[in-house]
């Protein structure tokens, strides 16, 4: 548990079994959480339950993304299984903290990464849709997701 964990009381468990239990994989269940954990800065009706559709569905795309065949038994009984129990478990203080620090960022980098993270856009969609180029695009996500990530460092360095 990171410090950051602590600090609010967040408890990531959940939303890595849930991840683990579609990918099978805890490297990639650690990747799809951290998308979850940065894509939860829009304000939902239900924060929790919007976080666990948003890991639900990443760890979704990343199957689909990563599967050999288009018909395997064992990736169709995966995405059949609905959400777990844990959906009520309390996020929204972690949310809100990673909804600051992305709207510290200028204009462009939190467009470009609530697109990108958020909406799962591509980048040559982003590109066309705010008229940048898709260097551009990249150049302001990989921005974006430095910046979230060292205010989440800092965040951490103060428990």
């Amino acid at each position: 548990m990171s410090a950051l964990d602590r600090r609010v009381g967040i408890d990531r468990a959940p939303l890595l079994a849930c991840a683990r239990r579609l990918l099978g994989d805890e490297h990639e269940a650690q990747d799809v959480v951290q998308e979850a954990v940065f894509a939860s800065d829009r304000a939902h009706r239900s924060e929790r339950a919007w976080l666990l559709r948003v890991t639900r569905n990443l760890a979704i795309d990343r199957l689909r993304r990563n599967r050999a065949s288009s018909s395997s038994p064992l990736v169709e009984s995966r995405l059949d299984n609905g959400p777990s129990p844990w959906a009520q478990s309390s996020l929204a203080e972690e949310a809100s903290l990673i909804r600051d620090a992305l709207g510290r960022l200028p204009g462009r980098q939190r467009e470009v990464v609530t697109r990108r993270v958020v909406d799962q856009s591509s980048f040559a969609t982003i590109a066309r849709a705010l008229n940048i180029s898709e260097g551009s695009v990249k150049v302001h996500f990989g921005r974006g997701i430095a910046a979230l990530r060292r205010a989440i460092g800092k965040l951490e360095d103060r428990t």
